[in-house]
């Protein structure tokens, strides 16, 4: 849930106010199932807040309300699968290094700390 309400904000900021409000419908649909939305936390409902603004501000409050009231019929699966279906990074991040990559960089590089270098 809370990734699904910071997917939200990662949207909004990409400019996709509407399905930002969507999202946050959905993962308030999903809070209600564990209790208190965002645990209760200022700290976690701050983006929350911050996504909110920016969907409103650019849908105004009609429109942004029915998105979130779109977002909040979905079931959980079809929600999860509304937050995932993001559009694909254009610079992925270089694969994680083979157990046999790590070896040969334990081998070249000295442990942290070690003076003899």
């Amino acid at each position: 849930m809370l990734a699904v309400e910071l997917l939200a904000l990662v949207t909004a900021v990409q400019g996709d106010a509407a399905e930002a409000a969507v999202l946050q419908g959905a993962a308030a649909g999903m809070w209600r199932s564990v209790g208190l939305p965002l645990f209760g936390s200022a700290y976690y409902n701050a983006p929350h807040e911050l996504c909110e603004a920016t969907a409103r501000e650019r849908l105004g409050d009609e429109r942004y309300e029915e998105c979130v009231a779109q977002g909040a019929r979905l079931a959980r699966e079809a929600a999860v699968s509304q937050a995932l279906k993001r559009p694909a990074c254009t610079n992925p991040p270089p694969p994680a290094p083979t157990r046999a990559g790590r070896r040969r960089a334990e081998v070249v590089l000295p442990p942290a700390g070690d003076q003899r270098a």
